[in-house]
């Protein structure tokens, strides 16, 4: 009788065992995928954020480029107090992006414009028309190195 409650406890353990094993099974059948799913979702956002980061660098070269175009215009139309408001946001703007990248080749070439800054200022408020040459180098500059973006 002992013999017949082992092999029937064995079997009671052999069947919670099975069952148990079976539970695992049906759990990862229904958790694989699912993990799966979540870090393709988790990719996905991942390239966004980065297309994102992408499109502002964008965006604020953009305006950097609009801004010195405005002040070249309004240099030559030899509105000289309107240019050096333009002036003013357009090298503060640039000094906030030269802090703000990571990109060497960017700072860089923000601060070589950032070095006409006090030349560009001066003429500006003098009035001289010879400041427009720079401004146009500045121009052509900031294009020519922005054209990447």
């Amino acid at each position: 009788m002992n013999e017949a409650r082992m092999i029937q406890g064995m079997t009671r353990r052999t069947k919670l065992i099975v069952a148990l094993a079976v539970l695992a099974v049906v759990f990862l059948f229904g958790f694989v995928p699912q993990y799966g799913k979540a870090r393709a979702l988790r990719d996905e956002v991942g390239a966004g954020e980065a297309r994102i980061v992408s499109l502002q660098l964008k965006l604020k070269l953009a305006e950097l480029r609009d801004l010195m175009g405005l002040i070249y215009l309004e240099a030559n139309q030899q509105n000289y107090g309107v240019a050096r408001q333009h002036s003013t946001q357009f090298f503060t703007k640039a000094r906030q992006l030269t802090e703000e990248t990571s990109d060497p080749g960017l700072t860089g070439m923000l601060q070589d414009i950032l070095q006409h800054r006090d030349d560009v200022t001066a003429g500006l408020a003098e009035g001289q028309p010879a400041i427009r040459t720079t401004i146009e180098e500045v121009l052509r500059e900031l294009y020519e190195s922005t054209r990447q973006y």
